[in-house]
């Protein structure tokens, strides 16, 4: 730690462990603080070690919006020349949204919050917007509240990951799109298999412990399922997410860890399930989007 970090040498006690470790802690807690601000050292257990050094850094995930649009999917659904690959599509958005539990506009959460103060302002400041903005923003509010009441119960009925095996084993691809549409499924499931019981917030912390009155972005502000990312609606959260983005003093994300039990320090792989997670629904939202392009 001391190379890592560059710090002062850190003088040990002669008292018996664990109290020489906590000395230690205490010896070098504000030297890692003047160093770096996105790293914080912790006490933890560990395994052979009931107690331990460890730094603990946010995986950098809260740097990216990553809002799964339903309209995307809805439309896809529509698409008669896609019945197939929609089943395999909201199979797997019923896993994130049932089993992992990403947070959903759909479901009260924060990007709800957002919503109902869109259509307070469009109701009560009428004129601030043109006559065809003001269709605009109404018919695309009204389409997302129509169709949360849709989504939740078809993205909650059980029976999505009971049969997924048999509608991977049912599905043959016709095109490119819907061998990457299959892919994807498999790599989900595949992350389903592994983990079957872990939900979205396991490995959800803060790096910084702010004062009283400091406020902490938490994830669903970032991590959500949404109407759309698109049109006035989409362009409306995506601006407000950057101009609330300043007051936080901290992001709520995974924490990734270097556990100091041995000589230069060990960085286990505590967070495969959410490097994963991440990249999976990267991929899903871009496949959606490419369906949706796709003009055959």
């Amino acid at each position: 730690m001391e190379a890592d970090f560059k710090l002062k040498p850190i003088s040990l006690t002669d008292d018996p462990y664990p109290f020489n470790i906590k000395a230690a802690f205490e010896q070098a807690k504000p030297m890692v603080a003047e160093k770096s601000y996105y790293k914080k050292l912790m006490l933890i257990e560990n395994g052979s070690h009931p107690f331990c050094l460890a730094i603990a850094e946010e995986f950098g995930c809260s740097c990216t919006l990553y809002y799964i649009p339903l309209d995307m999917l809805l439309k896809i659904m529509r698409n008669k020349k896609r019945k197939a690959e929609s089943r395999l599509l909201v199979t797997l958005c019923a896993y994130l949204y049932f089993i992992i539990k990403i947070p959903s506009y759909t479901k009260g959460d924060f990007i709800s919050g957002i919503y109902d103060q869109f259509r307070e302002w469009v109701e009560n400041d009428e004129e601030q917007l043109e006559q065809k903005d003001l269709q605009t923003a109404r018919s695309a509010l009204n389409a997302a509240e129509h169709f949360a009441r849709r989504f939740h119960r078809i993205l909650s009925h059980p029976s999505h990951h009971e049969k997924w095996q048999q509608r991977h084993d049912c599905y043959k691809p016709k095109d490119l799109l819907g061998k990457r549409v299959l892919s994807l499924s498999r790599k989900f499931h595949a992350l389903y298999r592994k983990y079957p019981s872990r939900k979205i917030y396991d490995q959800f912390n803060c790096v910084q412990f702010p004062d009283e009155y400091d406020e902490i972005m938490s994830a669903d502000q970032y991590i959500s399922f949404v109407w759309t990312n698109d049109g006035w609606l989409g362009a409306e959260t995506v601006n407000y997410m950057n101009d609330s983005a300043g007051n936080y003093s901290g992001t709520e994300a995974p924490l990734e860890y270097t556990i100091y039990d041995t000589p230069g320090g060990r960085k286990p792989e505590n967070l495969k399930f959410e490097k994963q997670l991440f990249l999976l629904m990267d991929d899903l939202v871009t496949l959606l989007y490419d369906l949706n392009d796709d003009k055959d």
